[in-house]
């Protein structure tokens, strides 16, 4: 599974940092999300799925 922002659409809500640090971080110039780990782990599958779901702008997917 592989993790993904759209930063267009992203708007620094930051509740993606706040559900899962592991995957995401905000970038310190633009204050909008970045993924550090695109390749998510198996035992972090669901926390992805969780974290994209809680998007407010719908930023964030996963792809197989």
């Amino acid at each position: 599974m592989r993790l993904r922002v759209d930063p267009d659409r992203c708007q620094g809500h930051a509740m993606c940092v706040a559900t899962a640090e592991e995957l995401v971080d905000l970038d310190e110039v633009t204050s909008r999300a970045v993924v550090v780990r695109a390749e998510v782990p198996a035992e972090l599958h669901e926390l992805a799925l969780a974290v994209v779901g809680g998007c407010p702008e719908r930023a964030l997917s996963v792809t197989p």
